[in-house]
């Protein structure tokens, strides 16, 4: 099944902020229009990971499948690991306490950690 598009999602000045710090933040490389060119996806990239970013002012974020879906499949078509990183931020894009969290399969967390023996 492949992902829903999720270029209906409203873009702010602050998400652009919060994405590029988040990337820079992770010591990763942030991708050319922001994920949405042919053959550029996601936000960010090392040679472990590719990781796609989310971020919100408000309290809470709705979580949809189709975001972890769609990185997992350009993950697994560069032989990198999916991580999704969520973001509560302030204006600017900057955090709000606690605010930044990184999300992983959990196979992928039992592969880091060695639970998968």
């Amino acid at each position: 099944m492949k992902p829903k598009s999720l270029a209906g999602l409203k873009r702010t000045n602050n998400g652009f902020k919060s994405e590029d710090r988040v990337v820079k933040d992770m010591g990763m490389k942030t991708i050319a229009g922001s994920g949405n060119q042919m053959g550029n996806k996601s936000d960010g990239v090392d040679k472990y990971y590719r990781l796609e970013c989310k971020s919100t002012e408000k309290k809470s974020m709705r979580l949809e499948h189709d975001w972890l879906l769609k990185i997992a499949q350009e993950a697994i078509e560069t032989g990198r690991t999916p991580l999704l990183a969520i973001s509560f931020v302030f204006e600017q894009g900057k955090p709000k306490k606690e605010g930044d969290w990184v999300m992983m399969r959990k196979r992928d967390f039992d592969e880091l950690t060695g639970r998968d023996e």
